[in-house]
């Protein structure tokens, strides 16, 4: 985790620090901007916090991004319940097939019914899915 990978170098994650230079970057970026998060919704980025944390301090829309392989569902609902949780809603869920996964249109039927109502979108091995996330990010940037 980015705290431990920290650590192991003898620093520290200035989450306040980072949160910071995300606002700039957003208030000097006119074009979209996309901030990847580090492994997943609950990865502790120091002692007390996480990149829910983060992401709720930027209130940003979120795409939540899944693989097919085994258990990669229960992943995706338990992120989905803490964004929830954090009043963060996302824009999408975005299916990444894994390799040597679950069928993607397998882990897209078994992820539908618990989406509600959030557009569901795959991203085929070696194929061009990016093109249709634009679409559902707002052009203001927020």
């Amino acid at each position: 985790s980015p705290d431990r990978a920290a650590a192991l170098e003898g620093r520290t994650i200035d989450v306040a620090g980072l949160v910071g230079w995300c606002r700039s970057e957003i208030a000097r970026n006119e074009d979209l901007l996309l901030i990847e998060g580090v492994g997943g919704v609950m990865v502790p980025l120091d002692g007390q916090r996480t990149v829910l944390d983060w992401m709720a301090a930027l209130q940003l829309p979120v795409l939540l991004v899944a693989g097919t392989y085994l258990g990669a569902i229960s992943h995706a609902l338990t992120a989905l319940a803490a964004l929830r949780s954090a009043g963060l809603a996302p824009a999408a869920i975005v299916l990444n097939e894994s390799a040597g996964g679950v069928a993607l249109a397998d882990t897209l039927a078994s992820l539908a019914p618990h989406a509600g109502g959030i557009p569901l979108l795959t991203i085929a091995r070696g194929g061009d899915g990016l093109a249709a996330l634009a679409d559902l990010l707002p052009k203001d940037g927020r």
